[in-house]
């Protein structure tokens, strides 16, 4: 009964047995609980690689700066990994390169060209001083003393100091790895070059009891000097020319460790190949350092006169140039400010100047322009395109060449308007209003004060007028008093100087003209060998003197002159003589008659003219009475 009791016991585990077990746990608890936490934290950290990189970016600025101001293995370090990033980027996108360079390509362009072009004259300089100096023709004569090249022997008196050639020579093989020599250097065997070094390293160190710790510096042969560089797979061996500074070394030793820096396995592993060393090149290229003396200044007065010279000539072109812009750009100009030219375009192509435009053929031609402004010919083309400009000195050419205005009409265009003035005759006004309708730029066509001069004149049906320059022509037939009216109203038509009305006939006139004829048919007939009229006479006299009257009056009224012969005539029966006085005796007789009547004895004029002027030849009696008979002419003017 009793052991079944403990086992029980046992098994649930009395209260006193748990006390010393929780008080150790507690004691654990309290003791190791913090580094706990912290090997949970540190184990949490080796775990998660993002924590990793999150640490490390806290101190990697810090750590890069403090290991760049040591040294440059920093740098040399990251130079791949940035290389291939940028190599990334261009295959990627090569425009974000393109835009983040944009700001600083041209002025690293600008100053690479400017850098290149002070290069070139600081050559061209030296080579003439060194050409054409008192010291340059002692060289040459030096040159051709000691069959040397002129470069070299310039060099010679030149230089204070020059690496002319480096080597990188494995140390354990003794065989080179990379060489590099001077442009106008000949480069020397390189196997040859390590063969003697070696040699000669080995050579002191046997015959002086050197250790292997202890290594040949510096070597002189002649006017050369070899300085060595040792390294822990490698020596950089620099033949060197004059005098090289103590900083030189320094460039040597850096080279030498940036080498072993970028190459530490193919130094360490070296199997005889030597072409993992092409990429360190540029790195001995550096080490080709070169001082030349700095002679005197002197007044290099030839390069002056060229450079003068030079000037001159850049100068004269440069005022061609700037003659030949400023014609052109204001021959351009001029261009444009003319009326009825359009230039859309001007470009130069092939050495020659292309103008395009528009161009009115009433505009001037712009070729004879060019001559006024100095242009060669044969330095523009013209294309031109015709059009119809609205200037109004050409509008009103074509107008004037199309309407064909007198000269009594001027037509003015004006802001789309054509505006007539003066006076013309009827026919033209109405022509003119039909014709300006075809020309689309004229807008308005105002004639209000132009004059018609036939609604003015009211010409008879039987009168034309006609304009002859300022000079208003009629011709016809009209009335004295429209002509008399005409006179009064002509000073009242504009542009109207003169009026001519010689081939007008008036009603007056016409009957003048009428009573003339009737008066030069008119005969009265004499009794043979007397002065008095012949039985039957006295109504032809009768009808003469109404005649003469009516033909004075119509005279007068047209302010016309006239005068009228009263001719005696004889047959031919008698003497001469007595034929001639007869027939003065005759004329006298019709005169008396005629003044007898009231005529003015001044406008008549009486003469005989005997046997001379016979009316019709004498075959029989009737004929000679025909001839015993006086005759009339009338003159007017």
């Amino acid at each position: 009964m009793s052991d079944s009791t403990d086992d029980q016991s046992q098994k649930t585990g009395s209260p006193d047995s748990h006390k010393p077990q929780d008080a150790l746990n507690e004691l654990r608890e309290l003791l190791l609980k913090p580094i706990q936490a912290q090997l949970d934290d540190l184990q949490k950290r080796l775990d998660t690689p993002d924590l990793h990189a999150k640490d490390v970016s806290q101190v990697l600025p810090e750590a890069i700066s403090l290991r760049a101001a040591h040294d440059k293995k920093i740098e040399m370090a990251l130079e791949p990994i940035t290389e291939n990033a940028i190599k990334s980027s261009i295959k990627r996108d090569r425009q974000v390169l393109v835009d983040a360079l944009f700001p600083v390509m041209g002025p690293a362009i600008r100053r690479a060209i400017a850098s290149a072009i002070q290069g070139m004259i600081q050559s061209f300089n030296q080579i003439l001083e060194h050409s054409l100096s008192i010291n340059g023709l002692k060289w040459r004569l030096e040159a051709l003393r000691t069959q040397k090249p002129f470069a070299e022997v310039v060099l010679l008196h030149t230089l204070i100091y020059q690496v002319e050639q480096v080597f990188l020579i494995h140390r354990e093989t003794g065989l080179v790895l990379q060489q590099i020599a001077a442009q106008t250097v000949i480069a020397d065997d390189p196997d040859l070059v390590s063969s003697m070094l070696t040699a000669i390293k080995d050579f002191v160190q046997d015959s002086f009891g050197a250790t292997t710790d202890e290594t040949l510096e510096t070597l002189r042969v002649g006017e050369r000097s070899v300085w060595i560089e040792h390294g822990p797979h490698a020596f950089l061996a620099a033949v060197i020319r004059g005098n090289p500074p103590v900083n030189l070394q320094n460039v040597l030793k850096d080279a030498l460790e940036e080498i072993h820096f970028r190459l530490p396995e193919a130094m360490k592993y070296f199997d005889g190949n030597s072409a993992p060393f092409e990429e360190i090149r540029y790195i001995l290229e550096d080490c080709l350092e070169a001082q030349f003396k700095k002679e005197k200044q002197k007044p290099p007065y030839l390069l002056l006169l060229v450079m003068a010279l030079f000037l001159i000539l850049l100068g004269g072109w440069s005022l061609n140039s700037y003659r030949d812009h400023r014609r052109w750009s204001q021959y351009v100009s001029e261009l444009r400010d003319q009326p009825g030219v359009v230039v859309t375009n001007v470009e130069k192509r092939d050495g020659k100047h292309h103008i395009y435009g528009l161009k009115d053929p009433l505009a001037p031609d712009p070729a004879a322009q060019q001559n006024a402004s100095g242009l060669h010919p044969k330095q523009i083309i013209f294309h031109w395109e015709p059009y119809y400009s609205l200037f109004p000195e050409y509008a009103n050419q074509r107008l004037n060449a199309a309407l064909s205005p007198p000269e009594t009409v001027k037509l003015e265009f004006k802001n789309g308007a054509l505006h007539a003035k003066g006076a013309a005759l009827h026919q033209w006004i109405e022509t003119s209003r039909k014709q300006v309708s075809a020309f689309p730029w004229v807008e308005k066509y105002d004639d209000s004060e132009l004059l018609d001069i036939e609604t003015q004149l009211q010409p008879p049906r039987r009168v034309t007028l006609e304009i002859k320059g300022r000079t208003l022509h009629a011709r016809g037939a009209a009335s004295q008093q429209w002509l008399v009216d005409v006179q009064k109203k002509i000073k009242s038509i504009p542009s109207i100087s003169d009026f001519q009305f010689d081939r007008l006939i008036t009603t007056h006139i016409e009957r003048l003209n009428q009573i003339k004829q009737k008066i030069d048919q008119q005969t009265l007939f004499f009794k043979a060998g007397h002065k008095e009229l012949a039985p039957g006479q006295q109504a032809g006299i009768d009808q003469l003197i109404k005649q003469f009257k009516e033909f004075d009056t119509l005279a007068k009224a047209v302010g016309r002159n006239y005068r009228i012969e009263i001719i005696g005539h004889s047959d031919s029966t008698g003497t001469e003589e007595l034929n001639m006085q007869i027939s003065r005796q005759r004329a006298k007789t019709i005169l008396a008659i005629l003044t007898s009547k009231g005529l003015v004895n001044e406008n008549f004029n009486a003469k005989g003219v005997g046997t001379s002027d016979p009316l019709k030849e004498e075959t029989n009696e009737q004929a000679r009475f025909f001839n015993r008979a006086v005759t009339f002419k009338v003159k007017m003017h």
